[in-house]
């Protein structure tokens, strides 16, 4: 084989292999892109069911007459607080 043809093959295979890494590195940064956006849904998801199960508490105390959690819901309505307290109260 003539050394014109060789240095076209390692040409082609230099180019190829370029070729191959920057594909790697884009879809790997696509990749981290994706997992980013997962990790972002997990978190919403997660606060989304927080919030679902402080509503189903508050329910569940009202439902009981439950005093502190009347008082909870009464004065996170009317953004009340007396001194020295805390706004919103803390979380039944």
């Amino acid at each position: 084989m003539s050394i014109a043809l060789r240095l076209l093959h390692a040409a082609f295979a230099i180019a190829l292999v370029g070729w191959l890494i920057a594909s790697y590195l884009e879809r790997r940064q696509e990749l981290g892109k994706v997992q980013e956006a997962a990790e972002s849904e997990r978190r919403e998801t997660q606060r989304m069911q927080a919030d679902i199960e402080h509503g189903k508490a508050l329910r569940d105390g009202l439902k009981r007459d439950d005093p502190y959690v009347i008082e909870y819901l009464a004065r996170d309505r009317l953004q009340y607080t007396g001194p020295g307290e805390l706004s919103p109260p803390p979380r039944p």
